[in-house]
């Protein structure tokens, strides 16, 4: 049958969070191809209850058109909406979604948890930890969500249990964080309300007044190093040798001869061994690259800056600073 506009009762609309890429995505297919199914009513030709369609009857108005096809279930309100979220496979809901949907039937309709976790297949703890989402969310952070403003994602995650703690100051941060030109990430949410719980009341105040601040703070904070060249991680891999060398001294001398256990003392000449052998390979292959090339001879009779020359093995300043390198001392 044939529903003009103003028999719609649009009671239950608040039950799911505007989408509107979905709704332009209805739009252009009504438009297109016209109405391929029926909205779901309940009631009197006077005053029909729309259970079902709502983003369809939208884009019905947008499109100036007078009248909708609709289906008029011959059944109480609270079954023509389960019936309705048993067929609605259109999009997954959320679990705020979820949750408005047990209230209105639990708050509203009178339905026990008992006989709603019948009629939805879901447990009573289920139903209940839904519930639980919606009513310590505060109404205006609701309203963001239900608006598209909000990301389910962060009302969940973020401003419910922040929310527990403090109610006032989840509703600053989700009322700062929708006036940013650009939406927040999920991983961007968690970070703010980690830095949040770490913080002193002067930074908390801080992130609740300017989060959009500290998300590219934290962007750039995160972005990776630019790659080095191979001879600048060559000579970082060089440093940290030598401080690795430092502190195993320093550790060493911590420790009293006398207190060795009977295995320390042969892990650290195998490990010992090991690591010599590795730098052996190494020494070999700085002598390689340093003293098997062709050099300046004027270079080679002048002195040598800084001092002695290591014997057999080790480069030395010149022929270092001849290949533009330079090595730790």
């Amino acid at each position: 049958m044939q529903v003009e506009f103003h028999q719609l009762v649009l009671r239950y609309q608040a039950l799911r969070i505007a989408d509107p890429a979905r709704q332009a995505r209805m739009t252009a297919s009504i438009a297109e191809a016209g109405q391929q199914s029926p909205v779901l009513v309940v009631g009197e030709p006077s005053q029909f209850v729309l259970v079902d369609g709502y983003c369809r009857v939208q884009a019905i108005k947008a499109l100036r058109r007078e009248v909708v096809e609709a289906l008029c279930l011959d059944l109480p309100e609270p079954e023509a909406l389960l019936l309705a979220h048993r067929l609605d496979l259109s999009k997954p809901r959320s679990a705020l979604e979820e949750g408005w949907f047990v209230q209105e039937l639990h708050r509203s309709h009178g339905l026990s948890l008992a006989d709603l976790s019948r009629r939805c297949g879901h447990s009573v703890s289920w139903l209940s930890r839904r519930l639980a989402l919606v009513e310590r969310l505060p109404d205006p952070i609701q309203e963001l969500v239900r608006r598209g403003k909000l990301a389910p994602h962060a009302a969940m995650k973020v401003l419910v249990p922040l929310a527990r703690a403090n109610a006032p100051h989840a509703l600053r941060l989700a009322t700062c964080a929708c006036e940013l030109s650009e939406r927040l990430s999920a991983r961007q949410w968690e970070a703010l309300y980690a830095a949040y719980r770490g913080a002193n009341s002067e930074i908390r105040e801080r992130l609740l007044d300017h989060p959009g601040l500290f998300a590219r703070v934290d962007e750039e904070r995160r972005r990776p190093d630019p790659p080095k060249r191979p001879e600048e991680g060559f000579l970082s891999d060089l440093e940290a040798l030598s401080a690795l060398s430092r502190r195993a001294r320093r550790r060493l001398r911590e420790v009293p001869a006398e207190r060795f256990d009977p295995g320390f003392v042969p892990s650290v000449q195998t490990t010992f061994s090991a690591a010599r052998a590795d730098f052996d390979s190494l020494q070999r292959l700085v002598t390689e690259r340093f003293h098997d090339r062709p050099r300046d001879p004027d270079r080679d009779r002048a002195p040598s800056p800084g001092g002695t020359r290591c014997q057999n093995h080790c480069p030395s300043a010149e022929s270092v600073q001849e290949h533009g390198q330079t090595l730790p001392a």
